[in-house]
Formats: structure tokens, sequence, C-alpha cells
């Protein structure tokens, strides 16, 4: 099969075909084309990911569409794509989070996050936008940062590898320009 037609059917560009190639065959190590939970795992951790058993379980269920505990080189693709846009989601909320900052503190009080909440069509009172920061708040009730932020909106904490990248992010910037948020700077 030519790499367009192959790309067309997994609805991805060429280039991101080879470069799913390449990962696929880096991921499968014993060279059975195939990857097992060990390989993905261990694929994950050189990358700086410490995934727990469960959570490799959780993935090799959710994309393993053929039920048989590997990944073959279109269910890679599908867990690869997952996970890309899981990525341009939160980077678009790293941006809101940025907006709403005003004050460029790393962190959004009650006043910043009832005007992130009226943009997004949520009408709340101030009582009501103070009681949502206590109860989402992992900093002590006065305000929420990046991190207490993407649970708000997505319902799911910060992906661990996504904290690892903004962390990275945060270590190589000058000590001048670090905020007590840590996270504001994306």
């Amino acid at each position: 099969m030519s790499d367009q037609k192959e790309a067309d059917e997994l609805s991805i560009t060429v280039e991101e075909l080879k470069a799913y190639r390449t990962a696929f065959k880096y991921c499968d190590v014993d060279g059975s084309g195939t990857i097992s939970l060990l390989e993905l795992k261990q694929a994950m951790q050189l990358q700086g990911a410490s995934p727990t058993d469960e959570e490799m379980e959780k993935i090799i269920a959710d994309f393993d569409d053929n039920g048989n505990g590997l990944l073959e080189f279109d269910e890679f693709v599908k867990l690869m794509e997952s996970r890309n846009k899981t990525t341009d989601d939160l980077d678009e909320l790293a941006f809101a989070f940025r907006t709403f900052d005003k004050d460029g503190n790393g962190v959004l009080d009650s006043r910043e996050l009832k005007i992130a909440l009226t943009s997004l069509g949520e009408v709340m009172t101030e009582a009501e936008v103070e009681d949502l920061i206590k109860s989402a708040s992992t900093t002590g009730g006065r305000y929420i940062d990046f991190k207490d932020f993407i649970t708000l909106i997505t319902g799911k904490p910060l992906p661990e590898e996504y904290e690892q990248q903004l962390q990275q992010q945060q270590q190589q910037q000058p000590e001048a320009t670090k905020t007590m948020g840590a996270n504001q700077t994306v």
C-alpha cells in the first residue's frame, strides 16, 4: 500500500505516517510488529513519564481494538493522535489561563476566574465563584493555579507528562520571570 493511501486511511498526513512508523519501530523492541504493555511503558519511561501499571493497562484497553492485549500500528496511531489532541486542548486551556491571569502572577483570583467563567457561558455570583475556588483550590482556597484550573474545566487532573513539560519550561526560565504559580508560562 502506498504511503499516501495508508495515511488517508488513518486520516493523517504522510509526514505524520512516517513519524509514527519511526516511533512505532522504536517502541516495538522485539520487532514483533506489535507493542506490548511492557514495551509501551518502557518507551514512555524513556521519555520521562512514570506511568503506573494501571494507567498502562487502561491505555492498552482504550486503544486495543481487536482485544489481543497488544497495539498494532493502526491502534498505535490512534493512541498518538489522541495524545496529540489532548496536548492541543491543554495548550488552548493554557493560553486561556494566561489570558485570564490579568496580573500575570500565575494564579486566578475570584475576579479573574469570574471573568473566565463568564466568557465560557457560566454566570456566577462573586460568592459562588469564591466557593468554587475554595472547593477546587489545592493551594489554600484563595486562588487557583493552572493545575486547579485544568481540573476545574476538564474534570480531570493535569496529565503527568504535560505537568512535567511545564516544570521543565519553568526551570529553563530566568529566575526573574518565574511566577508563584509556576504554571503561568507555557
